[in-house]
């Protein structure tokens, strides 16, 4: 009779196979290694998002929400890339608790390009009502963005670190493009596609994205201006502004209802854009603050605003994105937004 194979004789054989198995795996990692060293020695690098992606949207609104639960009080910064870009609120943060304030956690939930009203709307769809939330108007985001903005899910920690690990890749690696041809073609070209300005991207662990551009800020600036032209071509019908402003009065009906506090905030802009959004302003931001009777704090009119350094004109960047957040911390604790979170 046949006598059957060990134990440890099964185990060995499998150790082989897999050693057998890692040879090539090994050299087909290191071929990969040597392209993507070849591609970026020859100038090429990965195309960047301009700010976060949904899925670590997910991931960081997943936090707020575990933190809520744990009954810790939130302060969320909502709006455009704007705020997304330029409110730290890591620096909001240490203000808060530098005055005593203990027991708040505070978020960037801004998202690149989002409407305003559509990401609240996606952020009460969830059942998520902060207890001081931040409202960042821009006159481009209020009033003509039409981004869509799909409600964040809850993610479990598996799917948090392979989310983490795929947008690491994504970020450092012209080989893990979804789209790599693509990558190589707009590389080959002019920095014409917005995909093309970012040199750096990442995500603080409160939603800050931090960027840099490539791009010389000259060209930035033609950008943004020949963009502006674009939208403002077309004057907005009055009743398109009552009908945009009546439901947003029903939204922020809606949070204070669950308890919530609300605060408007105009981010800084250089001159050129304060000056086409005067010309061409359909609602007053002064206006609609006192509408829906919250604060309003607008920072063109904070002192040494005008000497603000910033990415394209839009956006505030470092140092100043600093500033601007102490700032904001103070002005939370001066006008009582987080009295109640003591």
């Amino acid at each position: 009779m046949k006598s059957l194979p060990s134990s440890s004789t099964s185990s060995s054989s499998a150790r082989a196979d897999w050693q057998r198995l890692l040879a090539p795996l090994g050299v087909a990692a290191g071929l990969l290694m040597l392209v993507e060293l070849v591609l970026q020695i020859a100038g090429f690098q990965p195309l960047l998002w301009l700010g976060i992606h949904e899925d670590e949207y997910s991931v960081l609104f997943t936090k707020v929400a575990k933190a809520q639960k744990a009954g810790r009080k939130v302060c969320a910064f909502i709006g455009d890339s704007r705020v997304e870009w330029s409110v730290s609120p890591e620096t909001v943060q240490d203000v808060l608790e530098g005055a005593g304030v203990r027991d708040t956690e505070v978020y960037n939930l801004a998202y690149p390009g989002a409407n305003v009203r559509y990401l609240l709307d996606g952020l009460m769809q969830t059942g998520f009502f902060p207890d001081c939330l931040v409202v960042g108007y821009s006159h481009l985001s209020f009033y003509w963005s039409t981004v869509p903005f799909k409600p964040p899910e809850r993610v479990d920690r598996w799917s948090a670190a392979t989310t983490t690990m795929s947008h690491f890749l994504l970020d450092h690696s012209i080989l893990a493009q979804p789209r790599f041809w693509e990558t190589i073609a707009l590389r080959r070209g002019p920095l014409t596609d917005a995909r093309t300005w970012i040199g750096h991207r990442s995500i603080s662990p409160r939603g800050q994205a931090h960027i840099s551009y490539r791009i010389p800020e000259q060209h930035a600036l033609a950008e943004q201006r020949k963009w502006y032209g674009i939208m403002y071509s077309t004057p907005m019908p009055p009743e398109r502004v009552r009908q945009i402003n009546t439901s947003f009065y029903a939204q922020i009906d809606k949070v204070r209802s669950h308890g919530t506090r609300v605060l408007m905030l105009r981010m800084p802009v250089a001159g050129w854009v304060r000056t086409l959004e005067r010309e061409n302003e359909v609602y007053a931001f002064e206006q609609l603050a006192r509408d829906i009777n919250a604060p309003g704090v607008d920072l063109n009119l904070l002192p040494g605003s005008e000497g603000f350094k910033y990415f394209d004109g839009l956006h505030v960047a470092p140092p100043s994105d600093a500033k601007v957040s102490e700032y904001l911390g103070r002005q939370l604790l001066s006008l009582r937004c987080v009295t109640a979170l003591h």
